[in-house]
C-alpha cells in the first residue's frame, strides 16, 4: 500500500464497507420499529416474523431479544422465550 492508487482502493474498500454497515443498521432500525407496531396492533404473527428477521440481521440485539422474548412468553410460548435469552 505505498503507491497512491493503492491508497485510494482502500480508502474506497472501506468507505463502501462503512456504508454496507449503516445500511445494515438503518434496515435492522426500521425492521424492529415495524415489529413494535405489529405487537402494539397485537399483530402477534407478524410481530413475531419481524423480531425474528431482526434477530437473524443482528444476533446479539439485546432490545430485540428482550422484546421478542416478552411477545413469546405473553401468547403462550414461554419455553421458547426463555431459550432466546439464554
Amino acid at each position: 500500500l505505498g503507491n497512491p492508487a493503492e491508497l485510494r482502493i482502500e480508502r474506497s474498500r472501506q468507505d463502501h464497507e462503512r456504508e454496507d454497515r449503516a445500511a445494515l443498521r438503518a434496515r435492522i432500525e426500521r425492521t424492529l420499529a415495524d415489529a413494535r407496531r405489529a405487537r402494539t396492533a397485537e399483530r402477534f404473527e407478524e410481530a413475531d416474523a419481524l423480531y425474528a428477521e431482526v434477530v437473524l440481521l443482528a444476533p446479539g440485539d439485546a432490545s430485540a431479544l428482550v422484546e421478542w422474548s416478552a411477545l413469546l412468553a405473553e401468547h403462550g410460548r414461554a419455553q421458547k422465550a426463555l431459550a432466546l435469552l439464554e
